[in-house]
């Protein structure tokens, strides 16, 4: 009976750790903004000599998108 308790105890301590991890990682949100003309046309010409990672984090930077939006938005520059 004592094993249960104990394997309650660590279950319920796990659980409360993680989701005291998981509402650390949502209050880094970046705000969001409209870039200016020089910070996408830097992003661009970056795209455009395959200069992929350098491009995505200029994007990211420049309108404080997230990875996988900013990975997209260089793939369609450099696609036309």
């Amino acid at each position: 009976m004592e094993y249960v308790f104990i394997v309650l105890i660590l279950g319920l301590a796990l659980l409360l750790g993680a989701a005291w991890i998981n509402s650390r990682n949502r209050s880094e949100v970046v705000a969001r903004r409209e870039p200016d003309a020089a910070e996408l046309r830097r992003v661009e010409e970056l795209a455009a000599a395959d200069k992929v990672v350098e491009a995505v984090k200029a994007y990211r930077e420049a309108t404080g998108a997230g990875l996988v939006e900013a990975k997209q938005a260089v793939d369609r520059m450099r696609q036309g």
